[in-house]
């Protein structure tokens, strides 16, 4: 007889954390919920999560009613061999985004928060379908778990095959599973689901769903609105998941997926009033506008940082390659600014904005090939398109990519520092530049560069030194570092006031398609 080989899971294990729901400490074992179990490999994923199948042991009467409409809304108990559990999902930020994983706290604000408006929404509107939003809790791993393979009847032999995905001390968010059609209604970048069957109900579900996004919009006074909205349609009620709430103040109050201004804006720019909503009040301002369709009609969420690969698309990569010698690298200041006020005048509806190499060449011709101070550059070229300028911190300019506005960057490097500069780069093109030598007493020469990125630790930048420098044109380097050299940092942007009667009246005719109000903010 041959062997008989099977494959054993071992399951990951966590155990309940504290996290702040506002000021107010919550702990899933204060609910009667005890340790999770789950796969040691995932069963799902999208591009920086990953999905795990498990259970989550409970006692008999795991919270009182109060807790429960809160907390555990949303969760089925079950029983495997009379234990108690809930059956539940796990998630995971994948490796390369771990980074994050320090925002579940947030995400869970974002559920706690959502529940609240929900609740709010079924007493006052009174939907055709009441919403609810499942809870979710903070886990830590304290054994990973793994899989093994057992061969042998009669002495059998058992050999690991594989490690869990998942890592001791990990944080994971634990939510409970949902049973039924998984359902994308509408998502956090203006993307607006479609319903299947009409006979079965999936219109008034739908109609709820996107009345429920515009009114927590309307019930705040435009300060939030709640969308990414996904779940499941059961016995008249929307189950939903994993929501994501756009702050107006462009803040990320609310984690990785609060887009801030930009997510508003898409989702009114996207949204048709039904019967529920038409008689809502909506937008008197449109934020950040002339902002392009925000990674139009893509069902996943997008995530903050990815807003990275948003602006980077200011300027064609030719802007810089056509015009500029890769060796004579004294016009990087006009460049730079040439690239930001392209960036703010695409953001005013209607602008014909001229070529960059337009704009350059006449920054050049008036203020050299060897180099130049901004300052009288941006006077030059900002008040006859009707644009500002101003400096800004550091934290200023993070918030400025978070809107969606690239940022001019100037600095200083002495000769040893600008060789160790370029040569990590040429070696390293796609990594994190953490460090310079020390610049001892060398003469310094400035250096002016555009931000197009960023994440916590590090900003992503548009360097003028053609396609074969760094990352096809872009280096990284850290915001630590940046801050060391005493970097200075610019915006370019608009006020409604500046603007031209011809600005104002290509927005209204683009409001007018786009089923919006006319704006009275600055961007």
């Amino acid at each position: 007889m041959g062997n008989r080989i099977v494959v054993r899971k071992e399951p990951s294990q966590g155990v309940p954390f504290k996290y702040l729901f506002g000021e107010q400490e919550v702990n899933a074992q204060d609910h009667g919920l005890k340790k999770v179990e789950f796969d040691p490999k995932p069963f799902d994923g999208g591009k920086f999560r990953l999905a795990y199948k498990g259970k989550v042991f409970c006692k008999e009467e795991p919270s009182s009613t109060l807790n429960r409409a809160r907390f555990l809304n949303c969760w089925t108990m079950r029983r495997d061999a009379d234990r108690p559990y809930f059956p539940c999902i796990v998630k995971q930020f994948r490796r390369s985004h771990a980074q994050y994983a320090k925002e579940w706290d947030k995400d869970l604000t974002v559920l706690n928060k959502a529940q609240d408006l929900a609740r709010k929404f079924n007493k006052d509107v009174r939907p055709p379908v009441k919403i609810q939003f499942a809870g979710a809790f903070l886990y830590q791993v304290y054994q990973p778990g793994a899989e093994y393979e057992q061969s042998g009847f009669f002495w059998p032999r058992l050999e690991k095959i594989a490690d869990a995905s998942v890592q001791k001390a990990e944080k994971v968010c634990v939510e409970p599973h949902f049973e039924g059609k998984f359902v994308k209604a509408n998502c956090n970048n203006g993307y607006v689901g479609q319903f299947v069957d009409p006979s079965l109900g999936e219109l008034s579900f739908h109609r709820t769903a996107q009345a429920f996004s515009h009114w927590t919009w309307t019930v705040t006074e435009g300060a939030l609105l709640v969308c990414d909205l996904q779940g499941v349609m059961k016995e008249g009620d929307w189950q939903f998941t994993d929501p994501a709430i756009h702050d107006a103040a462009g803040t990320q109050l609310y984690g990785l997926t609060d887009l801030g201004p930009r997510g508003i804006n898409a989702f009114f720019r996207t949204h048709t009033c039904n019967h529920i909503c038409q008689h809502m009040k909506k937008p008197d301002a449109v934020i950040d506008i002339g902002l392009p369709a925000p990674i139009a009609h893509v069902g996943s969420t997008t995530f903050s940082f990815e807003l990275v690969q948003v602006s980077s698309a200011v300027h064609d990569q030719q802007d810089f390659a056509d015009i500029l010698d890769h060796a004579h690298r004294g016009t990087c200041y006009a460049q730079a600014v040439a690239t930001l006020v392209r960036h703010a005048e695409r953001r005013i509806v209607g602008r014909n904005v001229e070529p960059h190499h337009v704009i350059a060449d006449a920054i050049v011709k008036k203020h050299g090939t060897k180099g130049g101070c901004v300052e009288p550059v941006l006077n030059q070229v900002c008040p006859p398109r009707r644009l500002r300028w101003r400096e800004v911190r550091a934290d200023d300019a993070a918030r400025c990519l978070q809107l969606g506005r690239a940022v001019l960057c100037g600095f200083h490097l002495s000769d040893k520092q600008w060789h160790s500069f370029s040569e990590f780069f040429r070696r390293f093109p796609s990594e994190v530049l953490g460090e310079l030598p020390d610049p001892s007493k060398d003469v310094l020469s400035g250096h002016g560069c555009v931000l197009i990125g960023q994440d916590p630790s590090m900003w992503k930048a548009k360097n003028s030194w053609g396609d074969d420098f760094g990352d096809g044109g872009y280096f990284r380097i850290s915001k630590k570092l940046l801050e060391q050299m005493q970097a200075r940092f610019f915006d370019i942007f608009f006020v409604e006031e500046d603007l031209s009667a011809e600005d104002r009246e290509a927005y209204k005719n683009w409001c007018r398609n786009s089923h919006l109000h006319t704006v009275s903010t600055s961007s």
